[in-house]
């Protein structure tokens, strides 16, 4: 056995003197293994051993577990760690508000089994059903619930939420009924597919369950209109020049998605022609009239050439370089920076510096 090294002093092997058993510890008087060794002739007995309830004990104490059991406080299966979902929040608001019977518990416990919300008075159960209900197996294991919890006389109406969340009226209206009178929804009628669901919704905004989607569109006949005011936004561009997109979108503020959409639907090429000259091919030429070669060296953009660099010093020739504060000055009448000032002194052999400055120096 391994022990740390501020417990070598501490722990250490001990054997029992009747049973000769071996083990590590840090008493060293008798220890309870002794005391109560089968082999130790004067052990102590436990106080507990041998004895029983009495049959009134068992009973007092058989009927005060029934009762928690029927109250929901049974302690035979843990409750959920988890606190109410969403859905469940947003049930235990509407009930508050809407319902006139709120005696209601959540998550009552009948057997094995957890109950969303129960009104016990009446035998009636609302369960809250998310996505995961659809599955196949666990709607099995509903249906099994949903037959143990009948046959002992409660009422069971299930939500599903994905339905609740999007006509919520009238789920809220069935459970109001469903408190007062106990009618019971069917449980077929109650899921239903995705497929289903994205059919009643196109149904819905369309008129027809399945949209047929033009090539290179997504829209349907009854935009048309829509994508004939954007049409006449954009008709009177020159659509032969560059950046006519750009321009569109300042000007109309439609999106350069909407604006290629609406040239795809009319098949209208929004492409400039191949003969016009693109933004990359007008640089190259202006670097090649200018410098003489399209790819250029680092700094090699920056540099002026002669007639600049004349004109240049001529502004500053009529200063006097050795007065405190004459690039300032210069800076304020002719325009140019300090920086630029130094740099072209020194390409051109001019000392720039004040006498203050080379005394300091």
């Amino acid at each position: 056995m391994k022990v740390k090294g501020w417990q070598k002093q501490k722990i250490q092997e001990y054997t029992c003197q009747y049973c000769q058993l071996t083990w590590f510890t840090t008493k060293t008087g008798l220890t309870m293994h002794e005391k109560h060794c089968k082999e130790n002739p004067n052990k102590i007995e436990s106080q507990s051993k041998g004895k029983k309830l009495s049959q009134e004990t068992r009973e007092k104490l058989s009927i005060s577990h029934k009762i928690a059991h029927k109250e929901g406080r049974g302690n035979s299966w843990k409750k959920r760690n988890s606190g109410p979902s969403y859905p469940e929040k947003w049930w235990m608001n509407i009930i508050a508000n809407e319902f006139v019977d709120k005696d209601y518990r959540f998550d009552f416990s009948c057997s094995k089994y957890f109950l969303d919300f129960t009104w016990i008075h009446k035998m009636i159960v609302i369960e809250i059903d998310g996505s995961q209900h659809q599955l196949k197996e666990r709607r099995e294991k509903d249906q099994i619930k949903d037959d143990f919890l009948k046959s002992l006389g409660w009422k069971i109406l299930r939500i599903p939420w994905n339905e609740c969340s999007i006509d919520p009226q009238q789920w809220i209206q069935i459970a109001k009924s469903f408190v007062d009178d106990g009618e019971i929804v069917p449980f077929e009628k109650r899921y239903k597919s995705k497929k289903e669901l994205y059919e009643e919704d196109m149904l819905r905004k369309h008129g027809k369950r399945k949209i047929e989607f033009e090539k290179g569109s997504s829209w349907n006949k009854k935009d048309k209109k829509q994508w004939q005011e954007r049409w006449d936004l954009i008709k009177d561009y020159d659509r032969t020049k560059w950046g006519w997109i750009t321009l569109a979108i300042k000007e109309t503020g439609l999106s350069k998605r909407v604006i290629e959409n609406t040239c795809n639907y009319f098949g209208i090429n929004r492409q400039p022609n191949k003969s016009e000259k693109s933004k990359k091919q007008l640089e190259e030429e202006r670097k090649l009239q200018k410098y003489g070669k399209v790819k250029l060296e680092r700094g090699e953009a920056n540099r002026i050439s002669e007639k600049e660099n004349q004109r240049l010093l001529e502004l500053i020739e009529s200063y006097d370089k050795t007065l405190k504060g004459w690039r300032k000055q210069a800076s304020i009448e002719t325009g140019l920076t300090e920086s630029v000032i130094r740099h072209l002194c020194e390409r051109n052999g001019i000392e720039w510096r004040t006498r203050e400055w080379k005394s300091k120096k």
